[in-house]
């Protein structure tokens, strides 16, 4: 899951809002929200930090608060309304007309 929220680096260039990516931005706070921000936030700006470092310090920010067992919930939320869609929508179709 870590290297799937961290393998394209135009998702940060693009600063596309993901899953991962919005539960930081919410629970970080201080310190560690302002190096989140700048790791991710280059818009127009030019980082002498080299990628893998970046990718390595975005790691472990996600690592320590929880982004997989965040995301693996969400998953599952929402594979579970996805079933339980699924299920009315083969009931209905069992209704005759």
């Amino acid at each position: 899951m870590i290297s799937w929220i961290l393998q394209e680096k135009r998702i940060l260039k693009k600063n596309k809002k993901t899953l991962p990516y919005v539960y930081l931005l919410n629970i970080l706070q201080g310190e560690r929200a302002e190096r989140f921000k700048d790791l991710t936030q280059q818009e127009g700006k030019v980082s002498q930090q080299p990628w893998a470092e970046k990718q390595a310090c975005l790691k472990k920010i996600a690592v320590e608060e929880g982004v997989v067992q965040y995301c693996q919930v969400m998953y599952e939320i929402f594979r579970q309304k996805a079933n339980e869609i699924r299920v009315r929508l083969e009931q209905m179709a069992e209704i005759p007309s």
